[in-house]
């Protein structure tokens, strides 16, 4: 859970390391004993600066520039690399076969280009707290309608109606990526979206 506090981000989580910055807390690792550092769960209802409603994804804190990969194989189909509040700089990759896409908000910076082939794993951003966030996080959701997201996202209906065409991404997360592991093709399958080991 966070609010804000004369400015601040207050992070109130179990297990996780925090440290103090400017009388602020600062979230420092995306992986803690193994398990990632969630700090939005999807679905948890939340109040921000840009409205609230119930959160369309998940949030990953980490520290700023923490690369981020792609979690599973696809075509980058759009890219955003200009600030702007809601999603920030993010990318839009399809995964045709599975048609979904998994969208990757808050970047500090994009590596990639619209309709580059990326792998599984392959660096494609770096995290930060672009779109006017209050901490550093990297934002990721799956959804079935990449131009859609696009537009709720970046032009002000920052909580789209969890349903038809937004998935929680954990029903498709199978842990951290592993180069010598082969993943079946048949579904959509995801890594976390960064360098992390499972325990």
């Amino acid at each position: 859970m966070h609010r804000t506090l004369r400015g601040c981000i207050i992070i109130s989580l179990f297990a996780i390391p925090l440290f103090a910055v400017g009388g602020c807390l600062a979230i420092t690792d995306v992986i803690f004993g193994g398990r990632p550092n969630i700090t939005t769960s999807f679905g948890q209802y939340v109040d921000t600066q840009h409205g609230s409603g119930k959160h369309a994804g998940i949030d990953f804190g980490g520290a700023r520039g923490t690369p981020i990969l792609a979690a599973a194989p696809g075509i980058v189909y759009w890219t955003k690399k200009i600030n702007k509040p809601g999603c920030g700089r993010g990318i839009g990759i399809l995964h045709m076969e599975h048609a979904r896409f998994t969208i990757y908000c808050h970047l500090s910076k994009i590596l990639v280009e619209n309709e580059d082939g990326v792998k599984r794993g392959q660096e494609i951003g770096l995290m930060g707290d672009a779109g006017n966030q209050y901490y550093v996080h990297l934002h990721f959701e799956v959804n079935v309608d990449g131009i859609g997201h696009n537009v709720h996202t970046f032009y002000g209906n920052y909580f789209p109606p969890i349903g038809s065409g937004i998935e929680d991404p954990m029903k498709y997360i199978v842990g951290c990526y592993d180069r010598g592991r082969i993943y079946p093709n048949d579904r959509l399958v995801l890594t976390y979206p960064f360098v992390c080991k499972d325990s």
